[in-house]
């Protein structure tokens, strides 16, 4: 019978769920009415798209973690192959592009432009980049196992403690959160099509991504954060402070924009 981690994937479906519920918000960022953007809407925005995506590759690196105790190289990386490519291949296929500023805002899926009016391929990621990425980290860390797996156990085997979080990955956080960002906003600078790397937003997710890695075999570490029980409202009152902080008066004016530097917060 295989183990799971339930409260894990109760987190990776409370994640998806949020990406929901920011989808809906973006219709009170910008009333079809003409009408004033949401202050509330634009602050609950804010907070989930913090910390969302970087949940996501934090849980990526423990899962993948888990499934190469568990499995072979070549195993692995065929389904993972198979699991993130076939999105975007089904992107390119048939799912059709959107521009809101042209007359016809659909636009024909580039597999049938390709095949009907011999339209080039611009390869879009759309919100998939995160696929993309993950595309990345994956064949990176599997040659690694498969050429030098020393290299691969020092960063995978390396047992997390709040000290080393603190003094290793919160420094590291912070010089590449400029770089993730280097427009200000709450928006990262990520890829638009395949094959292009923001380097900066890269190594930001990866450092999440090498985190979860480490967090599976931290269980010591795991087992003081559960004991440690002002932790999450601690982190859910910080980032919601920080979004109050950075939203204000101008996120009202210009929601979507979000150009406002930071105010407070990290």
């Amino acid at each position: 019978m295989t183990d799971r981690f339930h409260s894990l994937d109760f987190l990776r479906a409370f994640a998806l769920l949020m990406g929901v519920l920011i989808h809906v918000l973006m219709l009170f960022l910008e009333p079809f009415d003409g009408s004033e953007p949401r202050l509330g809407a634009s602050i609950i925005f804010i907070w989930i798209h913090t910390w969302r995506m970087p949940l996501f590759m934090l849980l990526a690196g423990f899962f993948t973690a888990l499934s190469l105790s568990k499995r072979d190289v070549g195993n692995y990386a065929l389904n993972r192959l198979i699991r993130l490519g076939a999105p975007i291949l089904l992107l390119w296929s048939v799912i059709p592009a959107i521009d809101e500023e042209a007359a016809v805002i659909f636009k024909i899926p580039e597999l049938i432009s390709w095949l009907l009016y011999d339209v080039p391929f611009t390869l879009r990621l759309d919100h998939l980049w995160f696929l993309y990425y993950l595309l990345i980290f994956y064949g990176i860390l599997l040659l690694l196992k498969s050429i030098i797996p020393e290299i691969f156990s020092l960063i995978a085997d390396y047992k997390l403690s709040l000290s080393r979080v603190l003094i290793l990955w919160l420094p590291i956080l912070i010089l590449l959160s400029p770089l993730n960002k280097p427009t200000g906003g709450i928006f990262g600078d990520i890829p638009t099509t395949f094959g292009e790397v923001k380097l900066g937003s890269m190594l930001f997710m990866a450092s999440f991504f090498m985190i979860g890695l480490q967090i599976h075999k931290s269980s010591q570490f795991l087992e003081s954060l559960q004991r440690r029980q002002f932790w999450l409202p601690s982190l859910i009152v910080l980032v919601w402070y920080r979004s109050v902080c950075w939203g204000g008066v101008e996120l009202r004016m210009n929601p979507l924009l979000l150009q406002a530097h930071w105010k407070c917060g990290l």
